[in-house]
């Protein structure tokens, strides 16, 4: 019973729901290597279809509908639509890559006007990115008291949905904020409370969004990133003030009014009106966002000093935007979603949880959230800029420290990557090469590791090269160029687990960490109670 009490006002906090958690960031161009931006996001979720799947835009007839889709991802299985894990989608009016013959088709939540023409993009469990350029990244967020908003509450549209929508329409980040804004009013939106965060060449945005239960419109906010400034996204809403005088700020037509006739309306310590503190803004549990936040923070500078400890979440000292103390690569990305807190006092290796083999992952829910989790089912890394023929997406499977960021386009990708499913083993996916290397590194981590970012870094070295070789090729003889490089990648992925099976055949070379070796009992003598009597002062 006193658990009970205990777990409950819990629940109550965050609500019982389901959804990604993912850490995304913003580079602008300002802040990116060689003027490039960036957006980075990982999906962190066990029950993720892992699919990386082109869409191809297309022509419409005036009039024409759109069907627009659950996601199990965000909501549960749904029998009723026939909503699914995975596959997460089932209608081949979406693409082909969207059909699985054995399978009853996903029904739709609902309809919206179709536009003439479409962009090609990428999708995944929510957008990637489409060939104008445009960067999309979704996630979660917690605020207080929540509860669930279904689609039968009259809003048709969730975050995946919407973020595909605005890669199909729009060719710049404003636009894709303001489409999406137009789209909750007119259709509105169910769910969770959202995250997108989209970017181009030029601007950046954060967007947050609150469905209501009684509001179809729920409520929605977005805010500029600064040029030269790097943001980071850690399941939790970050936008503060809100003035009407502010530029950098699009918000819902009456925002302001809405929170006043809730009587929701709160300021900050400012003394400004303030969103986050308005509808009650938390985390799913202490630390879970703003440790990540404080990590990232001080992965980008060095010298922010930053506290890794706060009084609460909504009275802590992060700035909304970071000035990094270097311009930005995709590499130095890479590394950012491998982190694990190496080096500091919550690194899980560190300690008993980590095991013998000083694992950095902690399956502890209660433990420290990390950048880089056991969960990750994909991680993306999308680059921009006039130095590059066309936009790349850098896209790894699975956990990141255990596989290799392969360089895409948003083209036609190879079968690897398209119709995984994620309960069936399938030896022509790269989800399944990447989860035999991560599923057996994890055990064996302090052993294998070296061998695994060897490999990684080899096919990531390969791959900058082919794009630096390459920038200058148009875009068709590029995207051939980088479509060829990831099928060599992918070979080299698949031999990688072969090799750690040659190298460690059963207990061959297996080695403990440094202060994770077990302590072993000398037996000196054929006497049983001598040697219960050893154990028992070694154990005291």
């Amino acid at each position: 019973m006193n658990i009970l009490r205990k777990l409950i006002p819990v629940l109550l906090l965050c609500g019982t729901y389901q959804a990604q958690a993912n850490t995304i960031t913003i580079v602008t161009k300002g802040a990116g290597q060689y003027g490039a931006s960036f957006l980075s996001a990982s999906h962190d979720s066990f029950k993720a279809d892992p699919s990386l799947v082109y869409i191809k835009g297309k022509k419409y007839s005036e009039g024409a509908k759109r069907n627009v889709y659950p996601c199990a991802d965000l909501t549960g299985e749904d029998k009723e639509l026939d909503s699914t894990y995975s596959p997460r989608l089932n209608a081949p009016e979406r693409s082909d890559l969207y059909y699985f013959g054995d399978k009853p088709l996903t029904k739709r939540v609902g309809e919206i006007t179709e536009v003439n023409q479409t962009n090609a993009y990428l999708d995944a469990q929510s957008a990637v990115l489409n060939e104008h350029g445009v960067m999309i990244a979704t996630s979660r967020a917690y605020v207080k008291n929540f509860k669930d908003v279904s689609y039968k509450n009259g809003g048709i549209l969730n975050i995946s949905e919407l973020s595909r929508i605005a890669l199909e329409r729009c060719d710049n980040a404003e636009s894709s904020v303001k489409t999406i804004g137009a789209l909750i009013e007119e259709y509105g939106v169910y769910g969770v409370p959202y995250i997108i965060c989209v970017a181009d060449k030029d601007t950046a945005y954060t967007m947050e969004i609150l469905p209501l239960e009684d509001d179809k419109k729920g409520l929605w906010i977005a805010k500029r990133i600064t040029d030269g400034c790097v943001y980071v996204s850690a399941d939790s809403f970050r936008i503060d003030d809100i003035d009407e005088s502010d530029e950098s700020i699009i918000m819902q037509p009456g925002l302001i009014q809405k929170l006043n006739d809730r009587k929701i309306a709160k300021t900050n310590s400012n003394k400004k009106l303030s969103w986050k503190y308005s509808v009650r803004a938390c985390e799913k549990r202490p630390y879970y966002s703003l440790r990540r936040i404080w990590r990232a923070s001080c992965i980008f500078d060095a010298n922010c000093k930053l506290s890794a400890w706060s009084d609460s979440y909504l009275k802590n000292d992060y700035p909304f935007e970071i000035v990094p103390d270097r311009k930005i690569s995709a590499e130095f990305l890479m590394q950012l979603h491998r982190d694990t807190f190496k080096g500091t006092e919550f690194d899980p290796s560190s300690t008993p949880s980590g095991g013998f083999f000083a694992s950095p992952y902690s399956y502890n829910l209660e433990n420290e959230r990390a950048i880089s989790t056991a969960s990750t089912a994909y991680t993306y890394i999308n680059e921009v800029s006039s130095d590059l023929p066309v936009p790349i997406c850098y896209f790894a499977l699975n956990t990141p420290s255990e596989s290799a960021f392969i360089p895409l386009t948003v083209s036609e990708l190879p079968d690897a990557y398209s119709k995984v499913d994620r309960n069936k083993y399938d030896e022509t996916k790269l989800y399944w090469a990447t989860n035999m290397v991560s599923t057996l590194t994890k055990g064996y981590y302090y052993t294998m590791i070296d061998t695994v970012k060897v490999k990684a870094l080899e096919i990531e070295q390969k791959s900058k090269a082919t794009i630096s070789q390459y920038s200058k090729l148009s875009a068709k003889d590029f995207t051939s160029l980088l479509n060829a490089n990831a099928i060599s990648s992918i070979t080299g992925i698949n031999n990688l687990y072969q090799l750690l099976l040659e190298q460690h055949d059963n207990g061959y070379k297996l080695r403990y960490a440094q202060g994770h070796n077990p302590k072993f009992i000398p037996v000196e003598r054929y006497s049983k109670e001598e040697n219960l009597k050893k154990a028992k002062q070694t154990n005291d």
